[in-house]
């Protein structure tokens, strides 16, 4: 028993020394990484420039999914801040990346950037659930621009549903928000929707008071922004001072064309009994598609006609708000089925995730199954061969011919498997389109060995041109799919990469050439 102790010691030790070792290699950062996270601290001391110019050299693969995800959230970060607007998918892997890694800032900042890019896609639904769940983060984190971020995003959307309540909030936050960092932008942004709010609440004092913020910042604002905001002093002011509430339409008008300020004026013209001018801005008001706001413009024109006895160009309206409700009524039932087209598709994508999960449990299931009948027989095998070794010495040769047999046979089915695997996975990326990007590089591998076995002559060719050896395996299946002919966009999505970094793969792959 003591000799058994003094043997496992140092055994133990060494086990405790590479599980140490294994856990500091896996947890040590690449170069590339440390380069990304320094972009990142440049992005937070706002030296925007040189963030972006140091992320244009770095190059990253699909082979790396810390790097590849804290690209992917730079990249989104970078154009956010320019105003700029990227497809909304391009940060699912870092979605994904931060919550397995419980990166608590950065997935509050990835859901609030995506919220602003399905904004912009008019994905407005799945916009709010996203600002929300970043909104649940932040309430931890004392990070005052993530905040105004969250809340900016949120009185866009709130504005867009017509939700004064909810606009009015968010844009209240980020008031004082700004107030705290003492930017005077931040400031002047949420004022503007702070108008508009008590505006349609119709609380005088408070929009006067925001009005007044509005106009001290003025030459903060934009173009566009300074458009809206001309146009809400005149909605304002429009029931107390016509001639001021003109000039404002009108000045909005110099900025932008823009069909609330024509009906603004459309408006102010029927109440002054100006047709001539009212019929003018009438036509330019009504917006391109057939929003709910035209016809309760049409409906207050008509009245007027009405009484003033212009009965024929009464009806004509009618007429018009009547193909209105109808264009309305085919937009609603397009949205209806487009929405129910979504929720089939995630309903039938959730199947297929419940099938896949379901068949993996049936496959580790059977795969224990084998391994114990394995073991099992296995054991009696040595048992026998053990046994009868004493007996004639003939059997040492059987017994390793038996352990010969056996290791054979378990690489011939594990050759049979990586086939079938192989097949499997690039029928799925070549006629299914689906995208392997989640795939390891084993899986990846798979793939490569299963187009050798069809194409032997192409791999050949590239064995030929390239140190292949050297060539990353990511590299060696974009190649497969220029050969097969996919254009860039298709190896882009199947990749699961942005341009940038296909181009970069490329360009570190190229220098393997014999």
């Amino acid at each position: 028993m003591a000799m058994n102790v003094k043997y496992n010691i140092p055994t133990i030790c060494l086990f405790c020394l590479f599980v140490a070792l294994c856990n500091t290699f896996c947890n040590s950062k690449s170069d590339v990484f440390r380069q990304l996270e320094g972009v990142d601290h440049l992005f937070s001391e706002d030296k925007d420039s040189a963030a972006a110019a140091e992320l244009e050299k770095i190059s990253v693969t699909a082979d790396s999914s810390a790097e590849l995800a804290l690209y992917n959230y730079l990249q989104a970060k970078m154009y956010a801040r320019k105003n700029k607007t990227l497809p909304s998918n391009i940060l699912d892997f870092s979605i994904n990346y931060f919550e397995k890694t419980n990166d608590s800032l950065r997935l509050a900042y990835a859901y609030n950037y995506k919220s602003n890019f399905l904004l912009s896609e008019n994905n407005k639904k799945y916009a709010r659930i996203y600002n929300v769940s970043a909104e649940r983060i932040a309430e931890h984190l004392n990070n005052y621009i993530l905040n105004y971020n969250i809340y900016s995003i949120g009185f866009y959307i709130a504005a867009y549903h017509y939700d004064t309540d909810e606009c009015l909030s968010y844009a209240n936050k980020a008031y004082m928000v700004g107030r705290k960092l003492d930017d005077t932008r931040r400031m002047a942004y949420s004022a503007v929707f702070l108008t508009m709010c008590y505006e349609e609440k119709d609380i005088p004092d408070s929009t006067k008071k925001y009005m007044s913020v509005c106009l001290n910042y003025i030459n903060d604002y934009d173009d566009l922004t300074k458009s809206v905001v001309y146009k809400v002093f005149g909605d304002v002011l429009s029931k107390s001072d016509d001639i001021i509430a003109e000039r404002y339409y009108k000045e909005s008008l110099s900025i932008r064309d823009n069909e609330d300020a024509y009906k603004g004026l459309t408006l102010l013209y029927l109440k002054q009994n100006k047709m001539a001018q009212a019929d003018t801005c009438f036509q330019k008001a009504l917006r391109p598609k057939a929003y709910e706001t035209n016809i309760k413009l049409m409906n207050i024109y008509a009245d007027k006609l009405q009484s003033i006895g212009d009965i024929t160009k009464a009806v004509e309206i009618l007429n018009q708000i009547s193909a209105t409700k109808d264009s309305l009524y085919e937009e609603s039932c397009t949205g209806f089925n487009n929405r129910l087209n979504i929720l089939t598709d995630d309903f039938r994508q959730a199947k297929e995730t419940a099938q896949d999960l379901d068949q993996k449990s049936l496959f580790y299931r059977i795969l224990l199954i084998f391994f114990v009948l394995c073991t099992a027989t296995l054991s009696i095998i040595v048992y026998r061969l053990r046994k009868s070794k004493s007996e004639t010495p003939e059997n040492d040769a059987q017994y390793e011919q038996y352990e010969t047999q056996i290791v054979e046979n378990t690489e011939t089915d594990k050759k049979e498997k990586d086939f079938e695997n192989g097949k499997q996975l690039y029928e799925m990326m070549v006629n299914e389109g689906k995208s392997i990007f989640n795939l390891n590089k084993e899986q990846r591998m798979s793939i490569v060995k299963y187009y050798e076995s069809i194409d032997s002559a192409y791999i050949n060719i590239l064995k030929e041109t390239y140190d292949y050896e050297k060539l990353s395996v990511s590299y060696i299946i974009v190649l497969i799919l220029q050969h097969i002919g996919k254009d860039k966009n298709a190896i882009i999505e199947t990749m699961g990469i942005t341009d940038q970094a296909l181009r970069s793969l490329k360009s570190r792959w190229e220098k393997c050439h014999l």
